[in-house]
C-alpha cells in the first residue's frame, strides 16, 4: 500500500517536472525565436543599409566596384560578432563584387546568386501624399521585400542568405510636387523606379547557435534548477505542514490500536489539521476513559469468574474426595486421608498438608497422624508425636473455640504465641493456616496447610475448603473408630465362639487358637495382602463352627464313626456356610470354614473342588490343620512325632495338599 506521503510527493514531483519541462521548453522556444528574429533583423538591416547606400547605387549604375570600398567598410564595422560570412553586389546581369570572410571554407562561387530576369522598369508602389507631410505607401507587389534563404554548404555550415534589391534614386514628379504645394489630398501619382541590382549578404548561424547555447547554459538550465529547487522547497514545506502531521497521526493511531491510549497528537496550527488533531485528542481521551472503565469492569468480571471457577473446582474436588471415602474400609482410611491431603495440597499450592489428633482420651497430647509434603520438603510426622497440649495455649484456645488460625507471616506472630512461633520456625514454615476438626461438639484435632518456600496468604475460599475437608476427615475417622470398635467386638465374639467350640469338643481344646496363629504366619510368608489377613484369622477361628449343628453323640463319640455318622459329620462345612453367610461382616471369612476339607486331587468335600479352584486361604489352612491335628493326642490315638508328621505331610503333597503351600510350610518349619 502506497502511503499518502509518497503519493503526495510523487504528485508534486511530477507536477514540478512538468512545469520545469514546459517552462524550459517555452523559454527555449521563445529565446530561439527572439534570437532568430534579432539575427534576421540584423541581416535585413545590413542588407537594406547596403542596398540604400548611394555609393552602391552609383557603383551599380556605372558597374564600377571602386566606389564600394567605403560602403563595405561601413557595413563591416557593424559586424562586431564576425557573423558576415560573405557578401555579393551584382547588377541585373553580372556580379560586380563578391567576397567571403577568411574563416569561411566554402567556395563563394558555389553560393547561388539572385536570379532576376524581369523588366527593369517596374512599377513598385503607389505613393499617397497626405496632409501633414505623412507618406502612406501601398505596395502592390512588394518587390522591395528582402529575400531570406537558408543555405547549407557541403561542409555543413549553415548561412542565412539575405538578398535585397537596389533601386535607383527616386525623384519627385512635377505632379506630386504640385499636389503637395496645393495641399490636395489623395491625388495619386505613379512613380517609376528601376532595379539596379541586388545586394546579397550571408550571415553564419554559428554565433546564433552560440548565443542560444549560452542562453540554455546560463538561462534555461538555471531556470530549470531554480524551478526544481523551488519545487523541493514546496515539497518539504507541504510535507512538514501536511504529510508529517498526518504521518504522526497515523503512527499514533497504530499505537492506540495496540492499546496505548495515552498518546496525543501535538500539532499546533489553526487549519483543518490542527482542528483534526484537537478532535482526535478529545476522542482519544474519551476512548481512554471508556477503556479504563471497561478494563475495570472486565477485571471485576474476570475476578468474579475466577472465584466462581475456583469455587466450582473446590466443589468438584470435595465431591471427588467425598466419593473416595464412601464405603471405604476402615483399614483403608489412613491411606485415603493421605491421598486426599496430597490432592488438596497440590490444588492449594502448599508445601505441607497434615492432620493432628488427640493421642489420648484425656486430650492432653496431640499426634501428627497424617501428612503430605511437596517434593523437596522435609516430612515432620515422625517428630511431632505426643505433643503436650498445654505447651501451645495461644493456638489451642482458638481451636477450642472452633476458630481458624491464619498466619500469613510467622515472623509477625504475637509474643503470646511464642511456643507456636518457635515450633513453626523449627520447621522453616513462613505461613500457615489451621482449621479445627470438630465432632459431636468437641475438638478432636485439626487440619492445616504450611507454606515453607514463600510467604502466602490464603483466601476465604481456601479456608472454607479446609473446613469442608476437615469435616470429611473427622467423619471418616469417627466412622473408622466406630468400625474398629465394632470389629473388636466382632472379634471378641468370634474368639468366644471359638473357645466355646473347644470347650464342647474337649479333644480339640486350644486347637483353634494354634491353627489361627500358624495360618496367619504361613499366609504372611505366602505374601497374602495385609487387608486379607483379618478375614483369614476369623475364618481360622471359626473353621469348625459348623460342628455346632452336629449331635453330641456323634461329635463326642470316643470310638470310630460309622458310615452314616461320617455322612453327618461331613456336613459341618455346609452348616458353617449356612450359619455365617447371612452375616455380611463374615462373608469374606467363609473360605476356610466352607472349603478347608477340599483336597488338591478333588477328593474332598463338600463341593469336590480341585487344585487352584480351592481358595488359597483354605489350602493354607488345610496344611496347618493336618499338622496340628497329628501333633496333638486325641482320645483314640497318641500324638505323632514331629518328623513323622512332616513326612506324612510330604506324602500328601500334590495329592490332598497344595504342593506350593507344603513346600513353603516345610521351609517355615525348618
Amino acid at each position: 500500500m502506497i502511503s499518502i506521503r509518497t503519493r503526495l510527493i510523487v504528485l508534486i514531483c511530477l507536477l514540478i517536472a512538468v512545469i520545469d519541462i514546459l517552462s524550459c521548453l517555452f523559454f527555449f522556444v521563445h529565446t530561439k525565436r527572439v534570437q532568430e528574429a534579432v539575427f534576421k533583423k540584423l541581416g535585413i538591416s545590413l542588407a537594406t543599409m547596403l542596398a540604400q547606400d548611394n555609393e552602391v547605387k552609383l557603383s551599380l549604375s556605372h558597374a564600377q566596384p571602386a566606389f564600394l570600398n567605403a560602403s563595405i567598410q561601413r557595413i563591416s564595422s557593424f559586424d562586431r560578432d564576425k557573423e558576415i560570412g560573405y557578401w555579393r553586389i551584382m547588377n541585373t546581369q553580372t556580379v560586380v563584387i563578391e567576397e567571403k570572410s577568411p574563416w569561411v571554407d566554402v567556395d563563394i562561387k558555389k553560393i547561388p546568386a539572385v536570379a532576376y530576369s524581369q523588366n527593369s522598369d517596374i512599377s513598385l508602389t503607389n505613393q499617397v501624399w497626405t496632409r501633414g507631410g505623412e507618406l502612406g505607401v501601398k505596395f502592390s507587389e512588394r518587390l522591395d521585400t528582402p529575400f531570406i534563404n537558408n543555405i547549407v554548404t557541403s561542409s555543413g555550415e549553415v548561412f542565412y542568405d539575405f538578398s535585397v534589391p537596389v533601386f535607383e534614386k527616386r525623384t519627385f514628379s512635377e505632379e506630386a510636387f504640385a499636389t503637395q504645394i496645393l495641399g490636395e489630398d489623395h491625388i495619386p501619382a505613379e512613380t517609376k523606379q528601376r532595379i539596379l541590382g541586388f545586394v546579397q549578404i550571408g550571415l553564419s548561424t554559428r554565433k546564433l547557435h552560440e548565443k542560444i547555447r549560452e542562453v540554455i547554459l546560463y538561462g534555461i538550465i538555471p531556470l530549470g534548477f531554480g524551478i526544481i529547487a523551488g519545487g523541493a522547497f514546496v515539497t518539504v514545506f507541504l510535507t512538514k505542514q501536511i504529510v508529517s502531521p498526518l504521518k504522526h497521526l497515523a503512527g499514533i493511531t497504530l499505537d492506540i490500536a495496540g492499546g496505548n491510549l495515552s498518546r496525543t497528537v501535538d500539532v499546533r496550527s489553526s487549519d483543518e489539521i490542527g482542528q483534526l488533531s484537537m478532535n482526535f485528542n478529545q476522542m482519544t481521551k474519551s476512548l481512554e476513559k471508556s477503556y479504563a472503565d471497561l478494563k475495570l469492569e472486565i477485571v471485576g468480571h474476570k475476578h468474579t469468574e475466577g472465584l466462581l471457577q475456583y469455587r466450582l473446582k473446590i466443589e468438584e474436588l470435595i465431591a471427588t474426595i467425598s466419593a473416595n471415602f464412601i464405603n471405604l474400609a476402615s483399614h483403608e482410611v489412613d491411606a485415603g486421608i493421605n491421598r486426599a491431603l496430597k490432592i488438596i495440597g497440590e490444588f492449594a499450592d502448599v508445601d505441607r498438608s497434615y492432620v493432628f489428633q488427640y493421642a489420648d482420651t484425656e486430650r492432653k497430647k496431640l499426634d501428627n497422624t497424617h501428612e503430605w509434603c511437596a517434593e523437596g520438603i522435609e516430612p515432620q510426622i515422625d517428630r511431632l508425636k505426643g505433643m503436650p497440649v498445654n505447651h501451645f495455649p495461644w493456638g489451642m484456645e482458638k481451636l477450642e473455640r472452633f476458630e481458624s488460625i491464619h498466619v500469613p507471616r510467622v515472623a509477625d506472630m504475637p509474643e503470646s504465641a511464642k511456643a507456636e512461633k518457635e515450633l513453626q520456625e523449627s520447621q522453616s514454615v513462613q505461613s500457615f493456616v489451621i482449621v479445627p476438626m470438630v465432632y459431636g461438639g468437641l475438638l478432636v484435632g485439626f487440619l492445616g496447610f504450611d507454606s515453607v518456600r514463600l510467604e502466602k496468604t490464603w483466601t476465604e475460599e481456601d479456608i472454607a475448603l479446609l473446613k469442608m475437608l476437615g469435616e470429611i476427615f473427622v467423619n471418616t475417622l469417627e466412622r473408622k473408630r466406630t468400625q474398629e470398635e465394632l470389629m473388636l467386638a466382632y472379634d471378641v465374639t468370634i474368639e468366644g465362639w471359638s473357645r466355646a467350640l473347644d470347650l464342647r469338643d474337649k479333644e480339640t481344646e486350644g486347637h483353634s487358637q494354634r491353627v489361627t496363629e500358624m495360618t496367619l504366619e504361613l499366609a504372611r510368608a505366602f505374601c497374602v495382602k495385609e487387608e486379607e489377613l483379618p478375614h483369614i484369622r476369623r475364618g481360622a477361628l471359626l473353621h469348625d463352627i459348623g460342628k455346632m449343628a452336629i449331635p453330641d453323640n456323634i461329635l463326642l463319640k470316643p470310638g470310630p464313626l460309622t458310615e452314616e455318622e461320617w455322612t453327618i459329620m461331613r456336613k459341618h462345612p455346609e452348616y458353617a456356610y449356612q450359619l455365617l453367610s447371612p452375616i455380611i461382616y463374615l462373608r469374606e471369612a467363609l473360605a476356610i470354614p466352607y472349603c478347608h476339607h477340599e483336597r488338591w486331587d478333588g477328593s474332598g468335600y463338600p463341593q469336590g473342588l480341585k487344585g487352584e479352584q480351592i481358595p488359597l486361604a483354605a489350602r493354607i489352612f488345610a496344611v496347618v490343620d493336618i499338622y496340628d491335628a497329628l501333633s496333638f493326642a486325641r482320645p483314640y490315638r497318641d500324638a505323632w512325632q514331629e518328623d513323622k508328621v512332616i513326612e506324612h505331610i510330604k506324602s500328601l503333597s500334590g495329592i490332598l495338599l497344595d504342593p506350593k503351600v507344603v513346600e513353603l510350610f516345610l521351609k517355615m518349619k525348618q
